[in-house]
């Protein structure tokens, strides 16, 4: 067992403390059921599911964090595209429009993002599988999400 009990993460230098805070605030919000065992790692490597991925992590030299932090962009945008395509083919009804996206969530066409977020979290307790809530309605409100963050 490692001792983080000393670990202090200023160690990290603060340009890599910021790129590993946004790799897992990316990391943290992906789910994709088919490939939740990577994504499980990829959290313990940068630090979300256990501090032993931060320890590991400074002792990498520079190349090796370079290499780390592509590899996480990789990573990201591939469970992203492969989440997006498995969605469309496990619910084929779901239109992406922007429009629709709006109307699911029960907003005015151009909204402000904040209340946009807002409706999501509201939503996303009302009706999380978790709760007693119908998961396709879940992903449903999940994708309309992810529709209007991408087109803001």
């Amino acid at each position: 067992m490692v001792d983080l009990s000393r670990f202090n993460y200023k160690k990290l230098s603060l340009e890599d403390r910021q790129r590993l805070r946004e790799v897992r605030k990316k990391i943290r919000l992906l789910w994709f059921p088919p490939m939740e065992q990577e994504i499980r790692t990829w959290r313990r490597k940068t630090g979300i599911n256990s501090s032993i991925g931060i320890k590991e992590f400074s002792e990498l030299n520079r190349n090796e964090k370079e290499r780390f932090f592509s590899d996480a962009e990789v990573f990201v945008r591939l469970i992203e595209n492969a989440s997006n395509r498995w969605y469309r083919k496990q619910f084929p009804g779901s239109p992406d429009s922007l429009e629709h996206s709006y109307v699911l969530l029960g907003l005015q066409n151009k909204s402000p993002f904040h209340q946009v977020q807002k409706r999501y979290r509201q939503l996303v307790l009302k009706y999380h599988p978790d709760k007693g809530g119908n998961p396709e309605t879940f992903v449903q409100i999940s994708n309309a999400y992810r529709t209007i963050r991408n087109y803001l």
